[in-house]
């Protein structure tokens, strides 16, 4: 998208960057993928994407569309398209509304569409019952927000909904903190003071600290909506990162029994806002997991933090790797997608590669870019993950075993 879109006066004229392909690599009917969870585009919810060739499912509520190539069901592939625009215009997921007393079910366009499905039948299936519009709410929402929240490169993603009445009706963004949960943040073992330019990475831990079964989450990691935080640095400024995606699927839940947990890593070098870790001294790191409830409260939430050291540069080939990296927003990308695409992130990363302080923070960051570009190469990647004393957490490891690397126990 940074490629081909050409600069436009957004005083005059939205565009917005529709990619139809066949996949994504979530498997997911769509993405917003341009989600401000990067400062490498200043204009952020311009990019959305629809899948075509995914399967459908065997739900009776897909009725005629049931097992269909999802291209070809015409009046879903449409409603998911309009759906990832919804979420570039700044709107969140509707899945089911709240009069103030009862759920109220809406079929309309920001609905996700494994939800829908779960409300419709085999003799009244979501072709029958899809709205083609916006729900009142939404509706509400996009007439009478302030520009810069409806906007391409306005207020970050989710910002606009969380905003007081009367820009949103009255009481339907509210958060409240649970207590039946606790949410422990943690630096990755040995690793509570890192170089100047690394990645920090931290491990989260849900347990469920109530006498009864509680539902949450399924997915805790940053590939999910759920998850947002900020890093607090020495100056005492605040930056945010969240997913780099907005998927169009069921949010999957996960019951807890009583002292269970539930775990994942996150990997964290930049935000909309910039590097996470730009100078040298202590950092507060701040993660919010939330999620509705369906019962009448809009969101449960829960907090954790904990504080990393990050150490000043050791000599002038750190200080040098590490001035790149924090200067090139493209880094993250290539963190977070891997490939050769982005030439300037990966020559930050090559840089980093070649001194002796970062080089272990950034091996298997190179070792999943290189099996994620053009022509794989396994052999590479192996040899990376080989070396001695290389950082990296349960999740990557987990994703580069799928990408066919093998770790010597």
């Amino acid at each position: 998208m940074l490629e081909r879109r050409d600069a436009i006066n957004l005083d005059n004229e939205w565009r917005y960057y529709l990619l139809a392909t066949k996949f994504n690599s979530d498997g997911a009917y769509g993405i917003m993928f341009d989600n401000s969870a990067t400062d490498s585009n200043n204009l952020p919810r311009e990019g959305l994407q629809v899948s075509s060739h995914v399967t459908i499912g065997t739900q009776e509520g897909w009725g005629e569309w049931k097992t269909l190539r999802y291209g070809t069901a015409k009046g879903a592939y449409f409603r998911t398209a309009l759906h990832e625009l919804g979420h570039a215009f700044g709107l969140l997921h509707n899945d089911d509304g709240w009069d103030g007393e009862a759920p109220v079910l809406d079929f309309s366009f920001m609905n996700q569409t494994g939800r829908a499905v779960s409300r419709c039948t085999a003799a009244s299936p979501l072709s029958a019952n899809i709205k083609y519009n916006h729900a009142d709410r939404n509706l509400y929402q996009l007439r009478h927000w302030p520009d810069p929240y409806v906007r391409p490169g306005g207020v970050e993603f989710g910002r606009a909904s969380n905003s007081t009445p009367p820009i949103t009706p009255p009481d339907n963004d509210k958060e409240y903190e649970t207590p039946d949960v606790t949410l422990t943040v943690e630096p990755l073992k040995d690793y509570a003071e890192v170089p100047l330019g690394a990645p920090v990475r931290i491990n989260i831990t849900l347990t469920n600290v109530s006498q009864e079964p509680t539902t949450v989450p399924a997915d805790i990691s940053l590939k999910s909506d759920n998850i947002s935080g900020a890093v607090t640095d020495p100056t005492g400024t605040a930056r945010g990162f969240h997913s780099l995606f907005y998927l169009d699927r069921p949010e999957e839940v996960k019951t807890l029994e009583p002292g269970e947990s539930l775990t994942a890593s996150l990997t964290l070098l930049r935000g909309g806002q910039g590097a996470l870790f730009p100078v040298s001294g202590v950092h507060k790191i701040t993660v919010k997991l939330s999620w509705g409830t369906g019962e009448g409260v809009p969101f449960w939430v829960a907090l954790g933090s904990t504080t990393v050291l990050v150490t000043p540069p050791l000599d002038g080939s750190h200080a040098a790797a590490a001035h790149k990296l924090l200067t090139t927003p493209d880094t993250h990308l290539v963190l977070v997608l891997g490939g050769d695409y982005l030439e300037d992130g990966v020559n930050a990363i090559k840089q980093a590669l070649q001194d002796k302080t970062l080089r272990k923070h950034f091996t298997c960051t190179e070792a999943k870019r290189v099996l994620k570009q053009g022509t794989p190469d396994i052999d590479e990647a192996n040899n990376l993950v080989s070396e001695e004393g290389i950082v990296l957490s349960d999740a990557e490891k987990e994703k580069l075993k799928k990408l066919g690397v093998v770790f010597l126990e």
